[in-house]
């Protein structure tokens, strides 16, 4: 199992080199975006922010033109020290990522650093490079776990940067729905049915998944969110629409 370090953003001149010298055409537009998207980085907003996946909290540090998050470096805490991954975005996709970790090793022995370099095309991986620069076939299990971990990633860092807002909806509860996930069901102001996950509800959502019965029928007004959220079921990150908390607004 890797444990993952993001030892800081590598030199420029350092990971460049590693992009540019023997590089193939396929990757050419790739060393462009780099090296744009660092030589403009000190003129680009900064955001900073975090992301929980399952306990597990990664610490974000975004920069932004115009209003477009362009490049995102993404540190955890692990095992062998502080991890990070570098994630170079194009219309919101990854389009390269560089990935720095400690190799799992026995008591006693030092951790191995190992770097890894991971090429996109329209958010799909087109060339894996890993450690000591030894190129990985796209049908390596390996490598097909990587794609989607990178862009299962990316997308809900760009969330958690981004800001994902909140919208409030007004109607009439209807009832809670039961499967794998509970689910809110309501009207809402055009009477249309509409509904949503319970993830990391409050309260206030819980009163009612407990008795839905008592609350059928009654106007209300909830808080919801939409974003990036781990659902096994579905296959690992999937975009959902999840409610946080209800009011209650008489009859």
């Amino acid at each position: 199992m890797k444990t993952w370090i993001l030892t800081g953003v590598v030199g420029f001149g350092v990971l460049i080199s590693g992009l540019g010298l023997g590089a193939n055409e396929d990757t050419a537009h790739h060393r462009q975006v780099y090296a744009a998207v660092n030589a403009a980085e000190k003129k680009m907003k900064v955001v900073e922010g975090t992301y929980d996946d399952d306990g597990l909290t990664f610490a974000l540090k975004g920069w932004m033109q115009d209003g477009v998050l362009k490049k995102i470096v993404s540190r955890v805490p692990g095992e062998d020290g502080d991890g990070s991954e570098e994630f170079y975005l194009e219309e919101g996709l990854p389009l390269f990522v560089f990935s720095h970790y400690a190799s799992t090793v026995a008591d006693g022995e030092k951790p191995k650093q190992m770097e890894s370099r991971y090429y996109f095309k329209g958010g799909k991986l087109i060339k894996c490079i890993g450690p000591g620069g030894v190129e990985i076939s796209l049908k390596d299990e390996n490598a097909k776990a990587d794609e989607e971990r990178l862009t299962g990633l990316c997308a809900s860092f760009v969330t958690a940067l981004s800001g994902a807002k909140e919208t409030v909806v007004e109607g009439r509860f209807l009832r809670i729905d039961e499967g794998d996930y509970f689910h809110w069901a309501m009207t809402d102001a055009k009477g249309e049915e509409v509904s949503y996950f319970i993830l990391k509800a409050d309260a206030s959502i819980d009163k009612v998944v407990e008795a839905p019965e008592k609350y059928v029928g009654k106007r209300c007004r909830v808080t919801c969110k939409k974003g990036m959220e781990t659902i096994p079921e579905a296959g690992g990150k999937m975009e959902v629409e999840q409610v946080l908390k209800v009011e209650w607004l008489g009859k």
